[in-house]
């Protein structure tokens, strides 16, 4: 169960992977221009960026003491800011008319999450779906703790992208496997419904051998074509809340 603090209103996790660094704080192009047409100098500059990034990802604008130095670093390595760039506002009614605004579009969403049970169930399984998948991620990618030592954005991308990949194939595989399953049950005369296979993760670790025996004489073998059919109905309502 995701907590509160990391739905309503979240905030920085103490430790961050790689793949999380790069798609929450990695500057687009467009971005990048934005910014600069709005700035003077390159520590307002790497402030503003700051801003939007984490914005984006919390929701509201967090105090410049709250945000983690590998993302300051992150950013700054984006904008191709010199070592010793620092983040800094030209004006202190700047960082406060971001603050104050932050801290309304935060209470407003606290008090929707709060008020609504549907949207608290709709965020909370989007929430740990995603963190799920961070999780495996981080866990296939278990060399040198799954932090990537290159500081050129496109190499990060790169090995964000290629785990992804990996993750994504571990998965597919795990999955035509639990297919497997389900249709040798079905055949011994089980019912499963879509209730049940909801409560499968296809994030399984038990049966992978990060450090086992890998055959590289079967990379040019062709797979047998999958079947992607299963005899279930998959159509679950959704319970309806109790009347107060």
């Amino acid at each position: 169960m995701t907590s509160i603090e990391r739905t309503a209103y979240p905030r920085f996790k103490r430790l961050m992977s790689a793949r999380e660094m790069h798609v929450f704080f990695t500057l687009k192009r467009e971005e990048i221009d934005w910014a600069r047409e709005r700035t003077r100098s390159e520590d307002h500059l790497l402030a503003l960026a700051l801003a939007l990034k984490c914005y984006q990802k919390l929701g509201y604008f967090p105090k410049a003491s709250e945000v983690p130095e590998t993302v300051v670093e992150h950013v700054r390595g984006a904008l191709e800011l010199p070592e010793g760039t620092r983040p800094h506002y030209e004006s202190a009614n700047t960082y406060r008319a971001f603050r104050e605004v932050g801290r309304a579009v935060a209470t407003v969403q606290l008090l929707k999450f709060i008020s609504d049970p549907s949207l608290r169930r709709r965020v909370t399984a989007a929430t740990n779906k995603a963190e799920s998948f961070n999780n495996f991620t981080g866990w296939l990618a278990f060399c040198n703790g799954g932090m990537i030592a290159e500081n050129d954005p496109v190499e990060q991308e790169k090995a964000v992208k290629l785990t992804s990949l990996l993750a994504n194939c571990v998965i597919f595989h795990t999955t035509l496997d639990l297919m497997e399953v389900v249709r040798e049950l079905q055949g011994e005369g089980w019912q499963i419904t879509g209730e049940d296979l909801a409560a499968i993760s296809p994030y399984l670790t038990d049966h992978i051998m990060r450090f086992g025996t890998y055959a590289t004489t079967e990379l040019t073998a062709r797979p047998d074509a999958f079947d992607p059919h299963l005899d279930v109905d998959f159509d679950v309502e959704e319970p309806e809340p109790a009347a107060a």
